[in-house]
C-alpha cells in the first residue's frame, strides 16, 4: 500500500492541486506554460540531490519524438473506406502493467500508447471546439472514453526512455503490497514530477507533430491516459483550430447539429479571431494563450488558489511566474 511522504509538498491535497494546475494549462492550450512550471518542479527536485531531476534536464522538448504518424493516417484512411469518419483521435500513455511490461536492465522504458480513433458517434469532434471539448471531460472520464471505432498502438513516442524507466521504477515501489524501507520522502516527489514531465512532453511532442506533419484531414487530436498516473487529459487540438492551421486547404465545411455547437462568432475555439487565419504553430499556440477567459481557465486559476492554501513551501514557488 502506498502512502505519502514528500520533501516539497505539505500533504496530497497539494499534489492534486499541483497536478490539477498542471492539466489545466494543457487544456487551455498552453503548453509552454505546464512545461516551464514542471521545469521549475525540476529544480526544486535538484536541490534534494534527486537523480531523476538530471534525467528530466537531459530531455529537452526537441527530443522527444513521435513516430508511426504515418501508419496512424493510412489507419484512418482505412477507417474512412469502411464508412467509419474518424474525426477524433485519442493518444493516450497507458499503464505498463496492461501488457506486463518492465524497464530493462539499463532501466529504460518505453511509455506505451495506446491510439484511439473516434467518430462523431462518440462526440461531435467534427464540430466541437475547445469549450465544447472541455465539457466533455469529467473529474474521472470523458463523455466518449471507451467509445472509440478502432484502437492500435501504431503510435509510439521515443527520447523518455530513461525518465519513465526511473519514474515507474519508483511508481511500481511506492505502491508494492510491502512497504519499501528505503524509500526517501524525495522519491515519492520524483515519480509525481517526472511522470507529469513525461505527460507534458508527450503533449508538446503530439502537438509539433502536427504542425509539422499535419493530419489525414481536419480533426480533434487529444492526449490523454489509460489508467496511467497522473492521469493527464487534454486536447492538443481541436478541428476548428486545424483548420485555421490551414487555412489554404479546402476542407469540407460540417455544420453544427445544434446551436451549442457553435459560439457566437462562428469558431467555437479562438473568440474573435476567425477571420485572421492561422499561419504558424506559434502563431496557434499564441492564439490559444490568449483565449478568452473560459471555464478551463477559471478551474485552472482555482486550482492554483487550492495549491497554495496548505502550509508547503513548493506551491507557492510553483505558482510564482519566472
Amino acid at each position: 500500500m502506498s502512502r505519502f511522504d514528500s520533501a516539497l509538498f505539505a500533504d496530497e491535497t497539494e499534489v492534486r492541486g499541483v497536478s490539477k494546475a498542471l492539466e489545466q494549462f494543457l487544456r487551455q492550450g498552453d503548453a509552454g506554460e505546464a512545461a516551464h512550471r514542471i521545469d521549475m518542479a525540476i529544480d526544486a527536485l535538484a536541490t534534494l540531490g534527486h537523480p531523476i531531476a538530471a534525467l528530466c534536464r537531459a530531455v529537452p522538448a526537441s527530443a522527444v519524438q513521435i513516430e508511426g504518424w504515418s501508419d496512424m493516417a493510412e489507419r484512418i484512411a482505412r477507417l474512412d473506406c469502411t464508412g467509419k469518419k474518424i474525426t477524433g483521435l485519442g493518444i493516450d500513455i497507458s499503464s505498463p502493467g496492461h501488457i506486463g511490461v518492465e524497464p530493462d536492465e539499463a532501466g529504460r522504458l518505453s511509455p506505451y500508447i495506446e491510439t484511439n480513433y473516434y467518430s462523431d458517434s462518440a462526440y461531435p469532434f467534427s464540430t466541437a471546439g475547445r469549450p465544447t471539448i472541455l465539457a466533455g471531460y469529467s473529474s474521472s472520464n470523458s463523455e466518449w472514453q471507451g467509445s472509440f471505432e478502432d484502437i492500435d498502438n501504431e503510435v509510439s513516442v521515443s527520447g523518455l526512455e530513461l525518465v519513465y524507466g526511473a519514474a515507474y521504477t519508483l511508481w511500481s515501489r511506492i505502491h508494492a503490497q510491502q512497504q519499501d524501507p528505503e524509500l526517501s520522502p524525495a522519491d515519492h516527489d520524483a515519480m509525481f514530477i517526472a511522470l507529469a514531465f513525461v505527460s507534458v512532453r508527450l503533449h508538446q511532442a503530439v502537438l509539433q507533430c502536427v504542425v509539422d506533419r499535419g493530419l489525414p484531414g481536419p480533426m480533434a487530436v487529444l492526449v490523454g491516459s489509460n489508467e496511467a498516473y497522473p492521469y493527464f487529459d487534454a486536447p492538443v487540438i481541436t478541428t476548428p483550430e486545424y483548420r485555421q492551421l490551414n487555412p489554404d486547404q479546402e476542407w469540407p465545411v460540417i455544420e453544427p447539429e445544434t446551436q451549442q455547437e457553435a459560439s457566437a462568432d462562428g469558431t467555437d475555439g479562438i473568440a474573435g479571431e476567425s477571420a485572421i487565419p492561422i499561419s504558424s504553430g506559434a502563431e496557434l499556440r499564441r492564439r490559444l494563450a490568449a483565449m478568452a477567459p473560459s471555464q478551463a481557465q477559471e478551474a485552472a486559476s482555482d486550482a492554483e488558489e487550492a495549491a497554495n492554501q496548505p502550509k508547503g513551501a513548493f506551491a507557492r514557488l510553483f505558482r510564482k511566474r519566472a
